[in-house]
């Protein structure tokens, strides 16, 4: 997690309880974070992202016992990260990093052993900043797409395999986009996405759009929810195989959840009460069992919450 400027680890104690939190050495003005093995190791390995003006990728290895090494510095890349992703991007079984900017950004692919090699930067907004990114196989070659919400438009970034991407279809909107998650809704081999509006708006409901061929999307039907949505997942909350939305409202003191029904529709609103206005969620099996329980953090205090599923 990062907090204070720094990365820190709570571990779980196998119950869903998280420990204290640890401080990791050498992470201050980390600004973004993401795990992934790196180096083939079967051990999660720490990327650091940082603001404006670092132009650099830190790789903290893990020992395999939950201890971080040295940072290692990789050099040349973007000037700021706003969003940072490790996934396989060029399908050869080995983790990449994307770097996603205000208005460019940047893959970062790996060599085998862990090493990383800044590719080209590309633009990727002009005139707006990015608001929400994702990355997903729109496409079905096996390759992740970038999706970005940037004001009032969603863009597809095709994805060469190489550490390119160029634009593939855009999507313009009625409203300003705010957070966005991606998945197969309606099991037709197409991926959908659920978009909220930004939370600068005083807009409500989410809106879903379906999946079609080459990257495009349909027109949304609306799913009615609150306002101010800042994180939105497509996940099978119930494990009865249909994906569900789970949210979080930045000054709503809930956690709103829309489970999906067998002809593909999803329900009414549940909230579950939260003691402060949320800021960011998380998606995992905390504590052993095979349904998924939420993480969810707030502006307002120093502590995470865990909500743990019970069937």
């Amino acid at each position: 997690m990062l907090a204070g400027g720094g990365v820190w680890i709570a571990q779980n104690d196998g119950t869903g309880r998280l420990l204290p939190p640890v401080q990791v050495p050498n992470t201050q003005s980390t600004s973004r974070v993401a795990l992934g093995d790196m180096n083939g190791d079967g051990s999660l390995d720490l990327v650091l992202a940082f603001s404006l003006g670092a132009q650099v990728v830190h790789v903290l290895h893990n020992d395999g016992v939950g201890h971080f090494g040295a940072p290692v510095p990789v050099p040349g890349v973007l000037d700021a990260t706003h969003e940072l992703f490790v996934e396989d991007l060029d399908a050869d079984g080995d983790n990449d990093v994307l770097l996603v900017g205000s208005y460019d950004a940047q893959a970062l692919l790996n060599d085998g052993v862990g090493g990383l090699s800044p590719k080209t930067k590309f633009t990727i907004a002009v005139g707006f900043d990015v608001d929400s990114a994702t990355l997903v196989d729109r496409t079905g070659d096996g390759l992740p797409e970038l999706v970005l919400g940037i004001s009032t438009r969603i863009d597809t970034f095709e994805n060469a395999g190489n550490g390119a991407f160029t634009k593939l279809a855009t999507k313009p909107c009625d409203f300003e986009v705010g957070a966005l998650a991606a998945g197969d809704v309606d099991e037709d081999g197409q991926t959908d996405l659920v978009v909220a509006p930004s939370i600068f708006t005083d807009l409500a409901d989410l809106r879903l759009f379906k999946g079609m061929p080459a990257g495009e999307l349909a027109e949304p039907t609306l799913v009615p929810a609150g306002k101010q949505l800042r994180k939105v997942f497509l996940v099978d909350l119930n494990l009865d195989g249909r994906l569900d939305i789970a949210s979080v409202a930045s000054f709503d003191q809930k956690i709103p959840l829309h489970f999906q029904d067998a002809a593909g529709h999803f329900n009414a609103e549940v909230t579950f009460p939260y003691v402060w206005s949320g800021y960011s969620l998380a998606v995992g099996r905390l504590n052993g069992d095979t349904l998924p329980d939420l993480l969810v953090s707030s502006y307002a205090s120093r502590f995470i919450s865990a909500l743990l599923s019970s069937p």
